[in-house]
């Protein structure tokens, strides 16, 4: 298990497509720093997004952040 410290700063995310994740918070995430503010939201447990036409399990990363604090878990 990993986990991952996320605030209201954006913070570079780098995990496999289709690892499943569990968030203490909800949180947004983004393509770029300044997309995480903006981005979708995701709450409690969530399969990490893919690369389309990428082998699913290659590494894709993401900007995440929360309103206050929050804890990002997932298997390493």
């Amino acid at each position: 298990m990993a986990l991952v410290n996320i605030t209201s700063t954006p913070v570079e995310v780098t995990i496999p497509g289709g690892t499943p994740v569990t968030v203490s918070d909800a949180c947004t995430l983004g393509f770029t720093e300044a997309g995480a503010a903006s981005g979708p939201t995701v709450t409690g447990t969530f399969t990490w997004p893919g690369r389309p036409n990428a082998n699913l399990g290659s590494p894709v990363i993401l900007w995440v952040q929360t309103q206050s604090t929050a804890t990002l878990n997932y298997l390493s």
